[in-house]
């Protein structure tokens, strides 16, 4: 932990591009190690951005959480609670990413006992959600640490409870808006890439529209790879009616698919659903659209049918598409239609599993406070073992913390009625004994 930061710089936080700031004098980094918030707030420079990353220090969260953890003495404590918090007020993101080349590593023994120690744990390309696991789980499982674990605990509760990540700001926008760009996912004159999926279904949509939405898409169209040449894309793995899913949220931020209690065949577009305008191309309109949108007596509800014909309905007061949210619970059908209900989790996890692996990081945001939201005892099981084999350390910390907070999930975890990961997880949630207000629960060992 030596040395001065010589490659430091802000970051669009939740895995965005990067931004060049004014990077982080050396006493910055010094004063945010030692819990001085304070400080920094008096002597802040101008244009600070506290979204920054360290090769000597990886990024302010992740070097306050490794001070506090193991160096806060028992009166320190407040203090460096507070500082967390105001970093993270400040804009500092529990998931930006330390830079591949950061050479901090977190690792300590206990001084009267060389062989009391921890693993040693490697800050390079992961954030202060990860790093705070990852130090937890190297922890020793003795007495000694019990103070470390309990600290690591209240961290990443901290990152849950005052993170703004998942959150976007909710405007009004006009229906017009959306329908326009539902009706440029479904012109296929102008589509310029085919994409061939499972069962060699092909789906037609617009490069232009993929690249800006994907780190992913924009690679294989910007370098000199296969997809740029021939405009195809081959992704024999996924699910024809989930991709449709996923363009249709890329598009229009609108959930299109069949929900939870969905029975009729066509999918809608209305009134009452949230048209989430943040997690399309349109964007960028939506403000404009916002202040430009007619009177509420001039708006229409349209449902759009199986065959993607709009059919016009009476007009209604009202009707406009509430940014931010496209899958609040109730969005479904007005007018009497069948379908566009509320998403299934299982329909959630897998449209999140198409936006983890095309990278499209602003859906990711939007979809794991939708499956937050879904937390209940009987998809707990479910949505943490995702959460587990997706590494996705922010659905991990909300299920630990829904757990904490559910007396159903202890009573399940101590009778042993969780698969094999989801009981060591909740193994290492529930491991204090004192704080469970139950016995402590022996680990299942195999026979060699």
């Amino acid at each position: 932990m030596n040395g001065s930061p010589d490659n430091d710089r802000s970051t669009g936080g939740q895995g965005g591009l990067s931004v060049a700031k004014q990077p982080f004098e050396e006493w910055q980094w010094k004063a945010i190690e030692a819990g001085d918030w304070q400080l920094l707030e008096k002597f802040e420079p101008e244009s600070t951005s506290y979204d920054q990353t360290s090769e000597s220090y990886g990024t302010p969260l992740i070097s306050i959480l490794d001070k506090y953890v193991f160096k806060a003495t028992h009166h320190e404590k407040e203090k460096f609670v507070e500082c967390i918090r105001w970093l993270i007020r400040k804009g500092a993101s529990p998931l930006t990413k330390a830079p591949d080349s950061c050479s901090m590593q977190i690792s300590y023994q206990k001084r009267d006992d060389s062989e009391d120690k921890t693993k040693r744990v490697y800050v390079s390309k992961k954030n202060a959600i990860q790093v705070g696991y990852e130090v937890r789980d190297s922890l020793p499982a003795t007495p000694s640490w019990q103070e470390e674990r309990m600290r690591v605990k209240q961290v990443i509760q901290i990152f849950a409870e005052n993170s703004q990540v998942s959150h976007w700001e909710r405007i009004e926008v006009d229906e017009k808006v959306v329908n326009f760009w539902e009706k440029v996912f479904h012109d296929k004159s102008t589509a310029d890439v085919e994409v061939k999926l499972k069962g060699g279904v092909t789906v037609q949509c617009h490069s232009c529209i993929l690249r800006v939405c994907s780190d992913v898409f924009n690679a294989m169209f910007t370098h000199e790879m296969l997809e740029k040449e021939t405009k195809k894309i081959e992704a024999p793995t996924v699910d024809a009616v989930e991709f449709e899913q996923f363009l249709s949220l890329l598009y229009t931020g609108c959930w299109s698919g069949k929900g939870d209690e969905d029975t009729a065949g066509s999918a809608n577009i209305s009134s009452t659903s949230p048209g989430g305008i943040r997690s399309g191309p349109a964007a960028a309109a939506a403000a404009a659209a916002a202040a430009a949108a007619p009177p509420p007596n001039q708006s229409t509800t349209t449902t759009v049918s199986s065959n993607n014909n709009p059919a016009p309905m009476a007009p209604s007061p009202n009707t406009q598409h509430s940014a931010g949210s496209p899958f609040a619970a109730g969005s479904g059908v007005s007018g009497g239609g069948g379908g566009g209900g509320t998403p299934s989790v299982d329909q959630l996890l897998s449209l999140f599993t198409l936006v983890d692996t095309y990278q499209v990081t602003h859906m990711q945001s939007m979809l794991q406070a939708r499956i937050k939201d879904r937390l209940t005892p009987n998809t707990f099981e479910k949505i943490m073992k995702f959460a587990l084999k997706s590494h996705c350390p922010p659905l991990r910390v909300a299920c630990g913390t829904y757990a904490q907070s559910s007396e159903e999930i202890k009573q399940n975890y101590f009778a042993d009625r969780y698969c094999e990961e989801v009981q060591e997880e909740l193994h290492l949630v529930f491991r204090n004994p004192a704080s469970s207000g139950h016995p402590a629960k022996k680990r299942k060992r195999n026979a060699f």
